[in-house]
């Protein structure tokens, strides 16, 4: 299994390495969420739909962004 993860690339990037960002990016949406709702509201919400501290939303666009900013820097001839 730790292989399948390892070796399986997702635009230049093991599978590994994208449930990692997403996980990362989806956390930290999550909290920036529930920060923002918080400050707007004066009480706490859960931001989300999934349990747990995850917004997929957040994770897909921010995957998607880095994504395109890494590909053109490491593209960008030196």
């Amino acid at each position: 299994m730790l292989n399948f993860l390892t070796t399986t690339t997702v635009c230049g990037f093991s599978l590994y390495h994208v449930l990692a960002f997403f996980l990362i990016y989806s956390c930290t949406g999550w909290c920036l969420e529930v920060i923002f709702a918080a400050a707007t509201t004066g009480q706490l919400v859960n931001r989300g739909f999934l349990n747990g501290p995850v917004c997929h939303i957040t994770a897909s666009f921010g995957m998607a962004i880095a994504g395109i900013v890494i590909g053109k820097i490491i593209n960008t001839p030196s």
